[in-house]
């Protein structure tokens, strides 16, 4: 059975961390209960989270989700929070200026 692929009209890539050459897709809701997607890179994930590490290295089950071709990881985070994590995973300076920001 190939893996089946969810679709939603509401569906929502996130723009900033949607990359092309992203390895697994992670999606999580958000405040209006809509999935926002992130193609991000499983090495990435795994070099900063030993969850993720524990998780991406496990065999994909046949019945895996996927979406855009690839395994699809669902999270109960929330979309925002998630966002805020990959976001500080791969431009960890984006951090310092957010809270100096507001110091300012």
């Amino acid at each position: 059975m190939p893996p089946r692929k969810r679709s939603r009209s509401n569906d929502k890539r996130d723009e900033d961390l949607y990359f092309s050459d992203g390895s697994v897709v992670l999606v999580a809701k958000d405040a209006d209960e809509n999935f926002v997607y992130f193609r991000v890179h499983k090495s990435v994930l795994a070099k900063n989270s030993l969850v993720f590490e524990d998780m991406l290295t496990m065999p994909t089950p046949a019945n895996q989700d996927s979406y855009d071709g690839l395994p699809l990881v669902h999270l109960h985070d929330d979309a925002e929070d998630l966002k805020e994590f990959l976001a500080m995973l791969y431009d960890p300076w984006s951090v310092h200026i957010a809270l100096f920001k507001h110091k300012y």
